[in-house]
């Protein structure tokens, strides 16, 4: 990207999470915007968490305890500037987002839809912002499309204000209703407006698969093109591999993931059994149950906690295998059907080899598929089948991290998608 910073458009990201190279969204912002002058690009972010990125120096924050400060003082939100090193926080007040997912879980719909009604009647209060949108005079605005509403209703805000052109990234499927329960109904019906407007309103539509492109085009008649995170990716070196192989995985838990990595804690128990063959290391941020720990915490495992996005690289590429897993619950199915997990793109980057278990119906695992780069197990069973190949011939390991290398060295490469993207904005 040889263009000189005058060139580049005055860049708006919108984002429920602080932007935090931590969590999926914010690591996939650094990975698409990590060229984009710090001076042209700023961020409105809907949570009280930690920033933790190099891209990005200027931010307003808004979130629920700003909302609650509007109904007094008529005016709230707060501007931060962030230099990495310098505030690596943004106050001693800043909270996990997994806090946020682990309280998601458990409260009903009803709570979702009386926090959409503080919002929308809170937001009204927020003349800050529109200092800050001003000051800043955004050209284009970038938003992942929103499986809450009232972050909608923060983009429909912002663009009012700048009348700046609207770039969207679909980076799951949250049209499809996931429950009968009558509130949740209302909550998806009032969503699916909100993403159909929110469609219709971009001037750009960018989805994560094939399958979300074709899926999300169809239901709005308005053009998808197709955007994956991007990865430098090297031809993997030769190495010896460890004795245990160390294999990990490094990801959330949610959505029974845990209960695939519990399938294969098991299977490595009966295969160690006979040889002390394989180690499997978690890393996480997911709050964990009693449950879980019992599941995953063996000789042979260990939940490792979390760390940061360099050192989750470094453990990838020192690992011989590394998992991507999804649910084989059919409603879980149903929720990341389309998706692609980014972190398959950092464990193509790793070079080590990828072992993907999850349903063969599911985007994700299709890819690993036609890749013929990775070994894969569709179904519980297959876990074991996997492992006890892996035991006969250890060098399926190589062969198969070599073929994923010329499988996606093109379709993954970081700087020609962030050109593509680059150029895709400048035009607009």
């Amino acid at each position: 990207m040889a263009d000189n910073n005058n060139n580049y458009p005055n860049l708006l990201i919108i984002s429920i999470n602080a932007w935090s190279d931590r969590n999926s969204t914010g690591n996939t912002l650094s990975n698409h915007f990590g060229e984009w002058p710090s001076e042209n690009i700023a961020n409105v972010f809907l949570r009280n968490e930690e920033i933790e990125n190099s891209v990005c120096h200027r931010y307003f924050r808004i979130y629920e305890k700003d909302i609650f400060s509007s109904f007094f003082r008529g005016k709230s939100g707060k501007e931060i500037y962030y230099n990495p090193g310098l505030n690596d926080k943004l106050s001693n007040e800043t909270k996990s987002e997994y806090i946020y997912d682990r309280i998601k879980k458990i409260r009903p719909y009803t709570v979702l839809l009386l926090r959409e009604l503080f919002w929308w009647i809170g937001f009204r209060k927020f003349s800050g912002l529109d200092e800050f949108l001003l000051d800043f005079n955004p050209q284009v605005i970038h938003i992942h499309c929103p499986h809450l509403i009232y972050p909608h209703r923060v983009l429909y805000h912002c663009q009012k204000v700048t009348r700046a052109k609207i770039v969207l990234y679909c980076v799951d499927e949250n049209y499809t209703y996931k429950s009968k329960n009558p509130f949740s109904a209302l909550y998806q019906l009032i969503l699916r407006k909100h993403i159909l407007k929110t469609i219709k309103l971009a001037d750009k539509n960018y989805g994560i698969t094939p399958e979300l492109c074709e899926y999300y085009s169809a239901i709005s008649k308005r053009d998808f093109e197709l955007l994956y995170k991007g990865a430098d990716v090297t031809k993997p070196f030769e190495r010896f591999t460890n004795l245990p192989l160390q294999i990990i995985y490094a990801g959330n838990l949610q959505y029974d993931r845990w209960k695939t990595l519990a399938l294969l804690v098991n299977a490595i128990k009966q295969i160690n059994d006979q040889t002390e063959m394989f180690y499997l290391s978690i890393y996480t941020t997911t709050p964990l149950t009693k449950e879980m720990r019992k599941s995953l915490n063996c000789e042979f495992s260990a939940i490792r906690g979390s760390l940061t996005f360099r050192e989750i690289e470094q453990k990838l590429k020192d690992s011989d295998i590394v998992i991507h897993a999804e649910a084989f619950d059919e409603n879980y199915s149903k929720i990341t059907k389309y998706s692609f997990s980014t972190k398959i793109v950092d464990c193509i980057q790793s070079g080590s080899c990828i072992f993907g278990i999850g349903p063969d119906d599911l985007a994700s695992i299709s890819f690993l598929k036609k890749s013929e780069g990775a070994l894969f197990a569709t179904a519980p069973e297959q876990i074991f089948k996997i492992l006890n190949q892996i035991v006969a011939d250890k060098n399926i390991i190589d062969e198969k991290r070599i073929k994923m290398f010329y499988f996606a060295k093109d379709i993954f490469n970081k700087r020609n998608i962030r050109q593509k993207l680059y150029n895709s904005i400048k035009l607009l």
